[in-house]
């Protein structure tokens, strides 16, 4: 019979908000190990799959870490009010007498440039401090599937706060005749943008112990791709860069393709290269955590 606390590491719960975060680990030890009892003895076991039970259980508990600090609640507060009062007031949104939110999806990619560095900034560097690292590392669940988990919990709490902001929608429907298909395409385009800062996140909080320097060095990287392939950057390489270059710069530029996806136009191009990018950090992501595992451990 396996012992599902067999050289578990011990932890120490010193506050209240604590004790969810670093006893969840323990709770998947619990579910993997049970279902490996039952395969030992003959048993049926759960009907769903316990990788997928695991999986499942670190998004939520990733969603859990988010909520149950403050972190969750002032990101909200914070992307809504700033992002309506540079809609309403800044972008002059009642002067401009049109009936679109093109005010608000010119602001998005500058906002999430400061606020899901913030977000992601502990996923990995939080555990190794906490010292739940090392029990995420013991379970029978590759490291690719854990960051996946990390991933998606985060994808998910960027479309809520996205979601939130359904208030601006109802304000133009009810002061005009937008063109929904466009609106929505944004709102696709705005999630595309948080996905690839948030790869990008994951990937620098994999790099350091240090929040703070996950949190600069994911911005910067952000900010780089926000402004590749723009006139400005183009400008710069233009007198001696060759012309693969200056088109991979082309194809790479986010806020380029954003402003294609705020008119609700989509390439294929451009959706690829999110896709791609995200993907390639994500992996990047896991297997520097998989590389430092044993010194973690």
């Amino acid at each position: 019979m396996l012992n599902p606390h067999h050289h578990l590491p011990r932890i120490h719960l010193k506050q209240k908000r604590d004790v969810t975060v670093m006893i969840t680990p323990l709770l998947l030890h619990r579910i993997v190990w049970k279902d490996a009892d039952l395969r030992l003895n003959n048993e049926s076991p759960t009907k769903e799959s316990p990788i997928m039970s695991v999986t499942m259980t670190l998004i939520k508990r990733e969603l859990y870490r988010f909520f149950l600090t403050p972190v969750a609640y002032v990101f909200m507060v914070l992307f809504f009010l700033l992002a309506g009062a540079l809609t309403f007031f800044l972008g002059d949104f009642l002067g401009n007498n049109r009936a679109d939110l093109n005010a608000f999806f010119q602001y998005v990619p500058w906002l999430f440039l400061l606020f899901i560095p913030a977000l992601t900034m502990g996923l990995w560097s939080e555990e190794r401090g906490r010292g739940t690292l090392e029990l995420l590392l013991t379970l029978p669940l590759s490291t690719f599937q854990a960051n996946a988990a990390k991933y998606f919990g985060v994808l998910i709490f960027i479309l809520i706060t996205l979601l939130l902001t359904f208030p601006f929608v109802l304000t133009v429907f009810y002061l005009g005749d937008p063109d929904a298909g466009v609106i929505f395409g944004g709102y696709i385009g705005a999630f595309l943008v948080g996905a690839q800062f948030a790869a990008i996140g994951l990937f620098c909080s994999g790099l350091t112990k240090n929040q703070v320097v996950a949190f600069v060095s994911s911005a910067a990287l952000c900010f780089v791709f926000l402004l590749m392939g723009t006139p400005v950057v183009l400008s710069f390489f233009a007198s001696w860069a060759p012309q693969g270059l200056m088109g991979l710069l082309s194809g790479l530029s986010l806020i380029s393709a954003f402003e294609h996806w705020t008119r609700g136009v989509f390439y294929l191009g451009d959706v690829a290269s999110v896709l791609i990018i995200s993907g390639l950090f994500v992996f990047l992501a896991a297997a520097m955590i998989e590389k430092n595992k044993g010194v973690t451990r």
